[in-house]
């Protein structure tokens, strides 16, 4: 024990470490254990930098942990940051996408105006069109009342002459006929004039004659294109000569247009000038057609144009 006890006394120990322990050498427990109270002071100092190096471990892992808890709530954030980064993008791409979409909107809405100010524009061009050719008729309607006026003084010059015939017994023959052309002038007149003033029609007969004219050569003209207006008069009868080529056994194919500028009138055949077949069928039927070569059209074709005018 003694042996021990000196050395501990050898040991120096930190400035720190050495307390006055002079009060304790004395003290009936410590020799009772046999503890040096140099040594329980080194085991006391021991524990107490144990416990100094424990807490500041703790500490340090505290601070890791705290490090690692700011990190991972770092990460979190910039998640959030780029998930919201990312729905910005997407907004903006949507918003982009619908701005094009009503730019476009826009755009197809103005080429249907600008083509409905164009249909209207022509409209109004045709309505123009229609009334000059209404007055037309007006003015060819005063002209027929002028010369079925006309045909009434004749007539009452005819039936003058007649009665002045009354008196010579060989001269009946005369003023009977004389009374039957003068009956019959206005009847002639107003026949004239709706003859001329009347849509043009095809008859049961041409049209027995153009489709008899066409069975001969139908070989010759397997397919026809037959162009259309869309003046109504000109648009049945373009509808009746397509019935007639199609009962001779020749395909048709129908185009409606508005109208052509400068106007066309009458009906224009474009075909092969070599042999003429259309124009000449049509001409049996006694239907009059003018005959323009084919160019560079891949079949025949018949425009029906306007009616003429019959002045």
């Amino acid at each position: 024990m003694a042996e021990s006890l000196a050395g501990v006394k050898s040991q120096r120990l930190p400035f720190w470490s050495q307390p006055d322990i002079s009060c304790l050498r004395g003290n009936p427990i410590m020799r009772m254990f046999g503890i040096p109270v140099e040594r329980l002071l080194q085991w006391t100092t021991a524990l107490y930098l144990l416990s100094l190096a424990l807490t500041t471990l703790c500490g340090v892992a505290f601070w890791r942990l705290s490090a690692l808890v700011a990190n991972d709530r770092e990460g979190q954030l910039a998640e959030v940051r780029a998930a919201a980064a990312a729905r910005v993008a997407l907004v903006q791409d949507e918003h982009e996408h619908m701005r094009e979409k009503l730019l476009r909107q826009a755009a197809d809405a103005e080429a249907r105006a600008r083509v409905a100010e164009e249909a209207a524009r022509i409209a109004s061009e045709q309505a123009r069109e229609a009334a000059a050719q209404a007055a037309a008729a007006i003015a060819n309607v005063r002209i027929a009342d002028d010369k079925a006026a006309s045909a009434m003084v004749r007539a009452t010059a005819a039936e003058e002459r007649a009665r002045a015939a009354e008196e010579r017994p060989s001269q009946a023959q005369e003023r009977n006929q004389a009374l039957a052309s003068a009956e019959q002038a206005p009847q002639r007149v107003v026949q004239d004039a709706s003859a001329k003033f009347a849509p043009r029609r095809l008859t049961d007969a041409d049209s027995r004659l153009l489709k008899a004219a066409l069975s001969k050569v139908r070989s010759a003209i397997p397919e026809v294109s037959i162009t259309r207006l869309s003046d109504m008069e000109a648009y049945l009868y373009a509808n009746e000569l397509m019935a007639a080529f199609a009962d001779a056994g020749v395909r048709v194919v129908a185009n409606t247009i508005g109208d052509l500028s400068p106007p066309v009138y009458g009906i224009v055949v474009y075909e092969n000038q070599t042999n003429k077949v259309i124009a000449s069928a049509l001409a049996t039927a006694g239907l009059q057609a003018r005959d323009e070569p084919l160019g560079d059209r891949s079949a025949p074709q018949i425009v029906v144009g306007l009616k003429p005018s019959p002045l």
